[in-house]
């Protein structure tokens, strides 16, 4: 079991948590930059400029002056204390991502509560809101959250794809698969019965998947999802 982020470090001493998007055919980073803008303002997120002050209007690519691979940097609608995630986007292709995130990740854990049954709320539920239209927007062959490296701790490896032919060695906390992954890696059935804490379908025949309801609770391989997945038999 990966241990939970200390709650005694002051905010800025947290590490990132990452995100990061695969597509095998990608769209161009203008359009993808676009459909960002459209998902997040969509979903009521503010923009802001490179010096954290608002934006009144959301970026536009129409803008000749706008670089569409510049990072786009977005805010829960709570003033002050919103909280922002930074958004890249670059024109390449699987195993290379073409779209990624970063937030602080004691962000990520603080609308998770001690409960063990319900959902999530404040910035976590806004968060995973985000991810989950991102992943029914671009239908990614692949994409996961990545477990946050803290001081000595060694940061499993396995889920980050090197090569065409990338097959996970683990599963990370939250991932998404699309129905091509699925059917490369004969999941497809598997999925129906996955042990993991949430199991959600999109309309894109995809799927997302929350190993443990606490972010990064265990992000090791000798989880019962990484057994049921991975295992050949």
């Amino acid at each position: 079991m990966t241990p939970r982020l200390p709650k005694s470090l002051a905010h800025g001493q947290y590490p990132e948590s990452l995100a990061w998007f695969y597509k095998r055919q990608t769209p161009t980073a203008d359009t993808v930059r676009q459909q960002i803008v459209d998902v997040a303002s969509s979903l009521g997120w503010e923009f802001l400029d490179r010096k954290g002050e608002l934006i009144n209007d959301a970026p536009s690519t129409s803008d000749a002056t706008t670089d569409p691979t510049t990072a786009l940097h977005i805010r829960t609608q709570e003033g002050i204390d919103g909280r922002t995630v930074t958004i890249g986007s670059k024109d390449e292709t699987f195993p290379e991502d073409f779209l990624d995130l970063s937030t602080p990740a004691d962000y990520v854990e603080e609308g998770v509560g001690n409960h063990d049954t319900g959902g999530y709320d404040a910035f976590t539920a806004a968060y995973l809101e985000l991810l989950t239209a991102i992943s029914s927007t671009f239908d990614p062959y692949y994409g996961f959250v990545w477990h946050p490296v803290l001081g000595d701790i060694e940061q499993p490896g396995g889920c980050v794809p090197e090569d065409a032919d990338f097959v996970p060695d683990r599963l990370p906390w939250w991932s998404t698969f699309s129905a091509a992954f699925l059917e490369d890696l004969n999941w497809m059935d598997k999925v129906e019965d996955a042990p993991a804490w949430r199991v959600r379908h999109l309309s894109t025949d995809g799927v997302i998947i929350i190993k443990t309801r606490y972010p990064w609770a265990d992000v090791t391989a000798d989880h019962p999802l990484d057994r049921h997945l991975l295992d050949d038999d």
